[in-house]
């Protein structure tokens, strides 16, 4: 029983995705790792030859660096006195070691595997029999040109020891200078232009010197040793003539002609191992080519047959079982679906059943669901037109804007909920206090929560508004939000439930016969502009209700003097927008009063490039760019603008702007 068992489960470890996918991976690896040894072995063999096409640059440099320290010898040491004092030279020594260095890199190509051949060793051969004849002649080049001299060493040393002594003793006889001063002339064009003329014209001018001590010096012992100086003197410049010219001149004969050919010749030598590099460069390069193209097709051929395999056994059952899932999906699960039969006796064959077995009771169950979702949407028809029902009955309570407009002409509301309702409101009346002064009362408010709940505290707020102002009377703005505030405590009965729920409001107080206007606000500002100034005046940070409902409030009230004088220093884009008023006195004119309330929603939007809020600072800073323009041209940009920032970002708070121009 064990037995049948074991084969049994091997049989369907066989079958299985797990040993498929196994199978396949281990082939591809394979593949893969054996190109990717190809390939470090042919990049291998390129960088060698690379190499050694570097080592033969160099020594073509090294050659060449050879070729310069030779002439800075000839055209340095050759005339530096201490290096006929001490037979050391650093050139000489420099030119010694370079020579060492390139038979020692020409040796090392020798033994390079991918350059070794009968040619090749010949040819490294020659390198260095052609090194060692130039070491030679450069040897025999430096030791000529020691033996020569200079100045007071060498052969030149001795001539100038025998012609200065003639000059002495000349002196002693009345010897012609004219003459001693003629060979001395032609000496030099010798030295300079290496010509045989002028070996001529010494032994010439030698003669003649040699004639007139003859003439004039009687004296034989006087006579003999003036002749023997300017013998002394000729012999020292014949022989420096035979040394000039085993030297030669200019390269064009002489050793240094012998060195000039050795070191063409070697330069020779050198490329034709160049030629031999890089005809075995084009072989390595054709056999890296050959070989990776038939790595590559190789590479190709087996990756399509792993794909067909990969294909048969795993891709095509699972696009049979994918396209029926999406047919089965597109068919919204219908009783006529069904999951294509896999006969496959792995996971995908074991999954396909399942699959079957899934639908079966997804399509149970969706009869079910959609006898629920048939619910749903009626309850859901029947809350939202209840919602559309509530907003009709919130906007009929607050106060109609042309209502508004014609006490205050010039003044627009921008109100965005961010719900269908609206937790923001604002509130006005027109009343006449006990001095009867006629006052409009203007109310801004946000409270806590959006949509419904908050409705429900805007709607109580407009209720004990219209009693505190309307019923009782009270028309000072911190004394309306003091009441207001133990109104709210009494009406949420906040001290025993511990609700918590409240609301930020500004209220603003005109009174246009004294020219005053007075604000309180409860954690809400006002700014206002006079003179293209503008101010900002922060209400004190307690709010109606809320966090804090076991303390009782006690607001503060602001007061502002409408018409101030106007600046004459205003410009006139500015005092254009002025909207003219039968009161205004052309001798002392006034400055009107543009002021706006707000709720928070605004300034806390979320948008531009970094998505942070729209902030305060930026929304008095757009005030002030345009309070001069008409109401409901700034109404337009302030839509207009925050519909820009947000950049589509969904709103997040019930968003409410009040702004009233007092000419």
């Amino acid at each position: 029983m064990s037995m049948k068992a074991g084969n049994t489960s091997r049989k369907e470890l066989y079958q299985s995705i797990k040993f498929k996918l196994l199978v396949a991976f281990s082939a591809f690896s394979i593949i893969t790792f054996s190109i990717a040894l190809a390939f470090f072995w042919l990049d291998s063999r390129q960088n060698r030859i690379g190499d050694i096409t570097k080592s033969l640059t160099h020594l073509n440099l090294q050659i060449n660096d050879v070729n310069n320290l030779e002439k800075d010898f000839f055209s340095n040491d050759a005339f530096n006195q201490e290096f006929y004092n001490t037979g050391k030279s650093s050139y000489l020594r420099k030119h010694t070691n370079l020579l060492e260095q390139i038979k020692r890199e020409v040796a090392l190509l020798r033994d390079e595997a991918d350059l070794q051949s009968k040619q090749m060793s010949q040819e490294v051969d020659k390198v260095t029999k052609q090194i060692n004849s130039l070491e030679k002649l450069f040897e025999d080049l430096v030791l000529s040109i020691r033996t020569r001299g200079f100045k007071d060493k060498g052969l030149e040393g001795e001539m100038r020891k025998a012609i200065h002594k003639l000059e002495i003793n000349g002196k002693k006889y009345k010897l012609s200078e004219t003459k001693i001063l003629t060979i001395r002339r032609h000496e030099k064009d010798y030295i300079i232009r290496k010509e045989n003329e002028y070996v001529d014209s010494v032994l010439k001018a030698v003669v003649v010197l040699q004639n007139e001590i003859k003439r004039v010096v009687q004296t034989p012992a006087d006579q003999q040793e003036l002749l023997s100086n300017i013998e002394e003197y000729r012999q020292a410049f014949l022989e420096l003539v035979k040394v000039e010219k085993r030297i030669g001149f200019h390269n064009q004969s002489g050793l240094k002609k012998k060195l000039n050919d050795s070191l063409e010749q070697l330069e020779k030598d050198i490329q034709r191992i160049d030629q031999i590099v890089f005809d075995a460069s084009s072989r390595v390069r054709a056999n890296v080519k050959y070989t990776l193209i038939g790595l590559l097709t190789i590479f190709v051929f087996l990756s399509i047959a792993l794909g067909v395999f990969v294909n048969q056994k795993l891709g095509r059952p699972i696009t049979l079982l994918s396209n029926s899932i999406n047919w089965v999906i597109q068919n919204d699960f219908s009783e006529e679906s069904q999951i294509h039969s896999i006969n496959n006796k792995d996971e995908i064959g074991r999954l396909a059943n399942d699959f079957q077995h899934m639908l079966e009771a997804v399509q149970t169950r969706t009869q079910e669901v959609l006898k629920q979702k048939n619910l749903l949407e009626k309850k859901n028809h029947d809350i939202t037109k209840s919602i559309n029902y509530a907003k009709r009955i919130q906007d009929a309570m607050l106060p109609q804007l042309e209502t508004i407009q014609q006490v205050l002409p010039h003044s627009f509301i921008m109100l965005r909920p961010r719900d269908v309702i609206s937790g923001d409101f604002y509130w006005f009346s027109e009343v006449t206090d006990d001095q009867g002064h006629l006052k409009q009362i203007i109310a801004c408010s946000d409270c806590t929560g959006h949509g419904v709940p908050g409705a429900f505290m805007s709607m109580i707020g407009t209720d004990l508004l219209n009693e505190i102002v309307n019923e009782n009377r009270v028309h000072e703005p911190q004394l309306i939000l003091n009441m207001l505030h133990d109104k709210i405590r009494k009406a949420l009965k906040q001290q025993t439930t511990g609700n918590r729920d409240g609301m930020d409001i500004s209220i603003v107080a005109i009174d246009k016969e004294k020219q005053t206007l007075q604000f309180a606000g409860a954690n809400t500002p006002l700014v206002y502009i006079q003179n293209h100034e503008l101010h900002l005046i922060k209400g004190d940070k307690e709010g109606i209700g809320g966090l804090e409902n076991e303390r009782d409030r006690d607001f503060t009230c602001h007061t502002i003097q409408l018409r101030p004088p106007l600046k004459s220093t205003l410009p006139g884009a500015i005092t254009s927008h002025l909207v003219d008023s039968p009161d205004q006195d052309e001798k002392q004119p006034y400055a009107p009063t543009t002021f706006y309330i707000f709720s928070d929603g605004y300034q806390d939007q979320f948008g531009g490039e970094k998505g942070r809020k729209f902030m305060l600072r930026r929304m008095t800073d757009l005030f002030i760019q345009i309070y001069h323009q008409p109401m409901n041209e700034q109404r337009e940009i302030l839509e207009r603008t925050l519909t820009n920032w947000a950049n589509g970002q969904r709103q997040i708070d019930d968003i409410l702007v009040m702004g009233i121009h007092l000419p």
